[in-house]
C-alpha cells in the first residue's frame, strides 16, 4: 500500500493499480529483487508483501498459452 495515490504512468513496467494506493506487480524469482526495488523507489510505502502465485493461476496461464500456440499452428 502506498502513502499517496499514484497514476498508472508513475508505476514501474509491468505494474498495475488495484486502486490508487495499491500497486500489483508480477515478477519471476529472477526478477523479484529488481521488482521490489522499483516499487520501493516510488517512496511512501506503507505495506509491502511478496506472495507466490496460486497454483490454479499458474496452471490456467499454462493451459491458455498452450491453447494459443495450438491455435497459431492451425
Amino acid at each position: 500500500m502506498l502513502d499517496r495515490p499514484l497514476r498508472h504512468e508513475d508505476l514501474p513496467t509491468g505494474a498495475t493499480l488495484d486502486d490508487p494506493r495499491t500497486a500489483l506487480l508480477e515478477a519471476s524469482e529472477e526478477e523479484l529483487e529488481g521488482a521490489v526495488a522499483s516499487v520501493l523507489a516510488l517512496g511512501g510505502i506503507r505495506d509491502l508483501s511478496v506472495q507466490e502465485v496460486d497454483l490454479d493461476v499458474v496452471m490456467a496461464n499454462a493451459y491458455a498459452e498452450q491453447a494459443d500456440r495450438d491455435q497459431e499452428q492451425r
